[in-house]
């Protein structure tokens, strides 16, 4: 599956995918885009924003803290268990953008 982003049709993503024979799902770019783990990107550089990560290496450091030390379990329960929410919103919509 694949949203139209710039790096899922460049020339070497698109050319190993037909050198392998992948088939890809059509995906509208202006889906709603239901994926969880999202939202946990858009935390992790929420929290990112107010830290050092002037270097490469100070930047991989943080994110390995925050993923070991600070994304607790309940919040991935949480994300999982808001599926059916967000499908029936989905539904509900008409398969436009909801709030997730």
């Amino acid at each position: 599956m694949q949203d139209g982003a710039p790096c899922h049709r460049s020339k070497c993503v698109t050319t190993w995918l037909h050198e392998r024979a992948i088939l890809l799902l059509e995906w509208p770019g202006n889906s709603p885009d239901l994926n969880p783990i999202e939202n946990v990107w858009h935390e992790m550089k929420r929290k990112l924003s107010t830290r050092d990560t002037s270097t490469v290496h100070r930047l991989q450091e943080e994110i390995k803290h925050m993923w070991e030390f600070e994304m607790d379990e309940e919040y991935f329960q949480m994300l999982a268990e808001s599926m059916p929410k967000r499908l029936q919103l989905v539904i509900k919509w008409k398969e436009n953008m909801t709030k997730y």
